[in-house]
């Protein structure tokens, strides 16, 4: 696989802005026996740094398994210490948007990989508490966003009446 399948998997995983991504430490990860745990400590919404934790878990499909991606990476690119992603966040949306184009998907940035996991968790019913602890939102109003079309299926009230 290359480096972009590599940070393209964890940052799907992981529905931070690709400024919060960059930014992650070998340090700042933990390995669980249910996943993988991050401190992120720094973020738009954060700007106090009081850093929050978020957890990845393991997946039973390895090319989708954060932890295993993040193995990869790290020993691919002989990283033990330091930051995860050594780029800008300006080439993290390149990448995105060079895999975009090569599958066929135009438009596509980082931004759409955590509008995206929104979208996807809240059409798997999860909760939108569940879904802010995850992504950072502070604001249900800005979380909503990213929903509400999902919104839209999720218990639609005319399923089975007509």
């Amino acid at each position: 696989a290359t480096p972009e399948i590599y940070t393209l998997s964890l940052h799907d995983a992981l529905p931070i802005c690709r400024s919060e991504i960059v930014t992650i430490r070998v340090e700042d990860v933990k390995e669980t026996r249910h996943g993988i745990e991050i401190v992120l400590r720094h973020s738009k919404t954060d700007q106090e740094g009081a850093s929050r934790t978020v957890g990845l878990p393991n997946s039973t499909d390895a090319d989708m398994c954060p932890r295993q991606a993040l193995a990869a990476w790290l020993s691919m690119m002989q990283i033990s210490s330091g930051l995860v992603f050594p780029m800008t966040d300006a080439e993290v949306n390149r990448i995105v948007q060079s895999v975009g184009r090569r599958v066929g998907v135009l438009g596509v940035s980082a931004h759409s990989l955590r509008a995206g996991f929104m979208t996807e968790a809240a059409e798997k019913g999860r909760s939108l508490h569940s879904m802010m602890n995850q992504s950072g939102h502070r604001s249900e109003r800005i979380a909503m966003k990213y929903v509400r079309h999902a919104s839209v299926w999720a218990d639609n009230a005319a399923r089975g009446l007509l």
